[in-house]
């Protein structure tokens, strides 16, 4: 398990390489930090960070990771890590706000 440190460490960086619409979550407090991974259909992962505003749905950001050549946001899964294990779980209800699947245990920002 990682360290207060490195987690603290980790947080920091994310804020700083973060992309995101600054002009429309100009404040850092209302902004919901991601660490987005993208598997392609090769098997080739990208990391990215990323921030939207607490109150976008959870399909913005797969709209955000959509590359232009991708065909809709609808071509992806939206994965995030079981609390027990190195298991992922798929997100179906992608509609709910980042505020709310945070307050809910679902994403951790």
């Amino acid at each position: 398990k990682p360290s207060s440190a490195a987690l603290k460490v980790k947080q920091m960086k994310m804020k700083s390489k973060a992309k995101g619409d600054a002009k429309r979550t100009p404040k850092i407090e209302d902004r919901f930090f991601l660490d987005v991974v993208t598997v392609l259909e090769d098997g080739l992962a990208t990391f990215e960070y990323y921030f939207l505003s607490k109150q976008d749905p959870i399909h913005r950001i797969l709209q955000y990771a959509a590359k232009p050549t991708d065909s809709s946001a609808e071509a992806f899964d939206f994965l995030v890590p079981a609390e027990a294990d190195e298991r992922y779980r798929r997100i179906a209800t992608t509609s709910m706000t980042l505020q709310e699947a945070g307050d809910l245990g679902i994403l951790k920002s």
